[in-house]
């Protein structure tokens, strides 16, 4: 049976910044095309098995731990899930420094399986409301990849409501003026608002309207029906809102509160 060297972690410097990139070798190659073709088999459980296979024959393929995760969070295994991802992990800190304090970015390919190992340990932690766990993963992503290419800011957003670290949530949002992202634009209105900050969650309110208009009327309905959400959506989107509404609906629930985005409609 053919042994898979330990990937090694090369550290580049530019200037005063330090880029850490994993590198796999390519004797693994072999292994990523196995992978392709049991992540495409529609049979969840003998993709499941396929996966473990390449586990057998090399333990520090991240990406294999990764996608079992995904698919055992799909089924609401979350125990099962965070198994997977805290397994991956820990594999992972062999070879990635613990007291690294420059960047892993996205942008280099041979990264992602690291950051999909940390975004999948961080959401399952999101989904079990250990949101100070969670959180402590999202800003270590934050800190290695700040472009931020995988929109972890959104699952961070949410853990800081759940927290009521609404300082956070407005720094956070700060790093990212130009956003978009629903989460971000009413996040801030979220947080202006449980500061008292009222003049400026106006503002951020009538930013996000001008965005997501769908989200502040989804935001004051009496009642909530389904749709069915297709990925990806539109921004701005019903299927945005409901989305939006079906994952942090809960914090958009004070009376006070829906009457002031009702008031900017």
């Amino acid at each position: 049976m053919q042994t898979y060297p330990l990937p090694t972690f090369v550290i580049k410097k530019h200037g005063d910044t330090e880029y850490g990139i994993i590198e796999w070798g390519r004797a693994r190659n072999s292994l990523f095309e196995r992978y392709y073709e049991a992540v495409q088999i529609n049979e969840v459980y003998t993709s499941i098995y396929e996966l473990e296979q390449i586990l057998e024959d090399d333990p520090y393929f991240l990406d294999a731990y990764n996608a079992i995760g995904w698919m055992e969070m799909d089924m609401l295994n979350y125990g099962l899930a965070l198994d997977q991802f805290e397994t991956a992990r820990k594999k992972a800190q062999k070879f990635v420094p613990k007291n690294f304090q420059g960047l892993i970015e996205w942008g280099f390919s041979e990264n992602r399986p690291f950051l999909r190992t940390l975004q999948g340990l961080g959401i399952g932690l999101l989904n079990i409301h250990q949101y100070k766990k969670a959180v402590k993963i999202f800003e270590q992503m934050l800190s290695y990849n700040p472009d931020d290419n995988q929109g972890i800011r959104m699952a961070a957003i949410h853990a800081y409501m759940a927290l009521g670290n609404f300082n956070a949530i407005l720094n956070l949002c700060a790093r990212f003026p130009d956003d978009i992202m629903a989460d971000v634009l009413y996040g801030k209105v979220y947080a202006y608002f449980r500061l008292d900050r009222l003049s400026e969650a106006r503002k951020a309110l009538e930013q996000a309207i001008q965005q997501s208009p769908n989200i502040a009327k989804e935001i004051t309905k009496k009642s909530h029906k389904t749709v069915r959400v297709g990925m990806p959506f539109a921004y701005g989107s019903e299927e945005e809102a409901f989305d939006f509404w079906n994952r942090v609906g809960i914090f958009w629930t004070d009376p006070k509160l829906i009457s002031f985005v009702k008031e900017a409609l």
